[in-house]
């Protein structure tokens, strides 16, 4: 409810002074929640936390001593510990998560058709939670919920905690999925704020989407148009593209070609979209190569990026789950024929590239574009960017650059939250447009 309120257009008109008191419970509250809802109403959400079974267990104070993220301290005539996941008769001590018990005369000692219920009295209430040194109790998830991914416990609410911070972010949730390598992996849905709009595209072979069905739409252009009746089918308004690489140059061509579906460009180390500072650059768009091993992936993105200790596991992890797909695979086989890398892709790329830049040099890009770039960008010259930024600028005033010092090829990867926040504030500039 707090959340569909937040989301209503009249909120910040509507009075309300006669607001005093705005009790919570059912599920935790994620911080951005609780924070979003006193900044813009004065008033905070004081949680609760309870169940049929023991009634009201603890509650937020109204004198002004509420907490934000807990759930309060217990209420008088219950007890209540937290007893450890792994030895659920051992309680732990104050600031350890574990799963919380409750003892008291309004506790309910059995449940029906199920013996008489526990000699000591406890009732373990499957909610995993931590008291603070001054007794308020934190709830961090439900023990059913608890994911154990290579041996770790994760709670997918800290995830949703994390996600919930995002500016394009409205709503999140985590759930698991089975994993061969690690016994299972967190999965995260999000529903976007309004006037953020995203989609993801992958490469021929390079991701979890299917190969184009003939040999014919190995281009680019091929994918552009793909990608097109994608957005018209998801979106009902205009997008705002960011495409890295290839995906830059894929996302200046759906901008060109179907400029009422694209509300602005964002365009990462899109080297494929410039002629290059000498010929050694001229051709980086290449096909897909063959997985070689786990540490031939990790050296490419290390001596791509400004620094080999952002290259953490979970990147190459994902890098070779893809590059180990049968996708991958096939595509590799299709694209290794002369005639279809050389003779239609590499060809069908340089002629749609000059076809750009005479577009970009009469009238620019049709709507906002953003270049981003890593100043050490080993693949990517910063000369490259600069070349880029002359030939849009000329005719296009809504063109802007931003360049991070200490990256490589990969900002997003080397700088998520800095990446982040620069899209979202650029795109936060053209929302209505």
């Amino acid at each position: 409810m707090f959340i569909a309120l937040l989301g209503h257009a009249k909120l910040d008109r509507t009075d309300l002074s006669s607001l005093r008191i705005c009790p919570g419970g059912g599920s935790p509250f994620l911080m951005e929640t609780l924070t979003t809802w006193y900044a813009r109403t004065g008033v905070p959400i004081l949680e609760a936390f309870g169940m049929t079974e023991g009634g009201p267990i603890c509650a937020n104070p109204t004198d002004g001593t509420h907490r934000f993220g807990t759930v309060g301290r217990p209420l008088p005539g219950l007890e209540v510990s937290i007893a450890a996941l792994d030895d659920p008769e051992r309680a732990v001590p104050t600031g350890q998560l574990g799963e919380i018990r409750i003892r008291g005369s309004r506790v309910v000692h059995a449940y029906r058709g199920q013996g008489a219920g526990r000699a000591d009295g406890w009732l373990y209430t499957g909610d995993v939670g931590v008291f603070d040194a001054d007794g308020y109790l934190r709830l961090v998830d439900r023990t059913k919920d608890m994911l154990i991914v290579g041996g770790f416990n994760v709670y997918p609410r800290e995830i949703e905690e994390v996600l919930a911070r995002h500016p394009a972010v409205a709503e999140a949730a985590v759930v698991g999925t089975p994993d061969a390598r690690k016994g299972e992996v967190p999965v995260a849905f999000a529903r976007l704020r309004d006037g953020f709009r995203m989609i993801a595209i992958d490469l021929l072979g390079q991701g979890f989407t299917d190969n184009p069905p003939r040999e014919e739409d190995y281009t680019l252009e091929a994918g552009a148009r793909h990608v097109a009746v994608a957005l018209e089918a998801l979106c009902r308004e205009p997008c705002h593209v960011v495409g890295h690489e290839e995906g830059g140059f894929l996302a200046a061509l759906l901008a060109v070609a179907h400029p009422e579906r694209v509300a602005s460009v964002t365009l990462v180390a899109a080297n494929a979209l410039t002629p290059g500072a000498d010929r050694r650059n001229v051709v980086h768009a290449h096909p897909p190569s063959p997985f070689l091993s786990r540490h031939s992936l990790r050296w490419i993105y290390e001596t791509a990026s400004f620094s080999h200790r952002v290259v953490d596991e979970a990147w190459v992890d994902e890098a070779e789950s893809v590059a180990r797909s049968e996708r991958n695979a096939q595509a590799v086989r299709t694209m290794q024929r002369d005639d279809i890398y050389l003779g239609r892709y590499v060809s069908t790329w340089m002629a749609s590239r000059a076809a750009l830049h005479r577009r970009f040099a009469e009238s620019g890009m049709p709507c906002p574009t953003l270049v981003a770039w890593g100043l050490n960008d080993p693949i990517a010259p910063i000369e490259n960017a600069k070349y880029l930024m002359e030939i849009l600028a000329t005719r296009q005033r809504d063109t802007e650059m931003r360049i991070f010092n200490s990256a490589g090829h990969y900002v997003f990867r080397e700088h998520p939250a800095a990446f982040s926040r620069m899209v979202a504030s650029f795109v936060s500039g053209y929302a209505g447009r």
